[in-house]
């Protein structure tokens, strides 16, 4: 059964994933059978973890279209692997994924390589005070709502997307520290009609203790977006905000502020900046919500947008020993800043997924995923309406091998 320090593990990934002050923030969500970063059972100095996942799903949308919408079945094989250093001053952990489907009535998009997913995170502290961060996350797929964090689909093409993000955290004084941040995010879309992005992002803030359950945070944020066809974007926020330690296992995070967004020939608009996640361990499992309303682009549908999203994670480990279920909604809003095409485009998604292990190498999966979106875009041709279930059931082979 997964301890504690694998829900401290699985708080710390959604408030890596969904909290979007890291920069691989980027990374979505994973489809209903996907299990290409489990959580290790053992430790060491090294440990590998090569995985084989076989899955079969049902998809009533595959083409990620109301206007004309086929459903099939889909068979998968997912090789990945994980490795992890760790010594007492580092911890690194790289891994990576591909999967090929085979559909049993589309058979034109059989496909050797339907997605792609790889990572590299880690951190190294050079002295007490001094700590080197990398984040990095690779993704290409053909459902293009798993591509960004915007959680929009612009059909069915191949996508990718990725994020780059060196950092460091100086603790110049016993209760300060300096934490900063640079990231260069790519997505990239086969149709013409969609457009690509550039965003720079650099993030410098101070966190101070105040009390052991009390810490303040003073920042300021730049990002330049550069979304294809449309003007250069440059923002500047200005972050404020808190942590709060209610108890050992419960904690929350806001931060907020003005974003200011410059336009080469327009003048300068402000809009809010809001960051929030509430985490707790129980008995029982771990639970999580968050909410965030930033400046960003639009997933492929085209100009610079203010985006909101809300959503949670629910993981219950104490129903019998070895199974895991999780469960997470999540809503999200992009609409146009100004200039370009209008973008307005609403989607949510609802997640649940089990699994089961039943030996040290071989466990088994099931999963179910709703998909809504409407728009009322200006390019709906490209972000039109969907609806869409999938549902996925697999087993995955794997064993750790651990290097003292």
């Amino acid at each position: 059964m997964l301890g504690s320090r694998t829900l401290a593990a699985s708080l710390l990934a959604l408030g890596v994933f969904l909290a979007g002050a890291p920069a691989w923030a980027q990374f979505p969500g994973r489809t209903p059978g996907t299990t290409i970063f489990p959580e290790l059972p053992v430790r060491g100095p090294i440990v590998f973890y090569p995985t084989l996942t076989l899955g079969a799903e049902y998809n009533d949308n595959v083409f990620l279209t109301n206007e004309h919408k086929r459903s099939d079945y889909i068979g998968s094989v997912t090789p990945g692997f994980q490795l992890i250093l760790e010594g007492v001053t580092y911890r690194w952990s790289v891994g990576y994924s591909l999967t090929g489907e085979k559909y049993l009535h589309n058979d034109e998009l059989d496909n050797a390589v339907q997605r792609q997913n790889f990572f590299l995170t880690g951190s190294h502290r050079l002295t007490p005070q001094f700590t080197l961060t990398l984040n990095e996350v690779f993704i290409e797929d053909k459902n293009t709502n798993f591509v960004g964090t915007e959680n929009i689909a612009v059909g069915r093409q191949k996508a990718l997307s990725n994020v780059f993000a060196p950092g460091f955290i100086w603790r110049f004084l016993p209760t300060t520290a300096l934490r900063m941040e640079a990231s260069y995010t790519l997505q990239r879309y086969d149709d013409p009609a969609s457009a690509d992005s550039n965003v720079y992002r650099l993030t410098a803030d101070l966190n101070h203790d105040f009390t052991p359950r009390v810490v303040g945070i003073l920042g300021y944020e730049a990002r330049y977006l550069d979304v294809e066809r449309q003007l250069g974007v440059t923002t500047h926020t200005a972050r404020l905000g808190m942590t709060y330690r209610f108890t050992p296992q419960t904690f929350a995070t806001v931060v907020a502020g003005p974003t200011v967004r410059v336009t080469r020939g327009e003048s300068p608009s402000v809009s809010p900046f809001v960051d929030a996640l509430l985490s707790s361990i129980f008995s029982w499992g771990a639970a999580s919500a968050y909410a965030q309303h930033s400046v960003g682009t639009a997933g492929g549908v085209g100009g610079t947008t203010e985006n909101t999203s809300v959503g949670g994670l629910v993981q219950v480990t104490s129903l019998a020993r070895d199974l895991v279920l999780e469960a997470g909604p999540r809503y999200s809003l992009s609409k146009s800043t100004g200039g370009g095409d209008a973008v307005d485009v609403s989607s949510f998604s609802l997640d649940f997924r089990a699994m089961y292990r039943f030996t040290s190498w071989f466990s088994g999966i099931a999963g179910y995923r709703l998909f809504l979106q409407r728009s009322d875009s200006a390019s709906s041709t490209i972000a039109g309406d969907i609806d869409q279930n999938r549902v996925f059931l697999g087993a995955q082979f794997g064993y750790p091998i651990k290097f003292e």
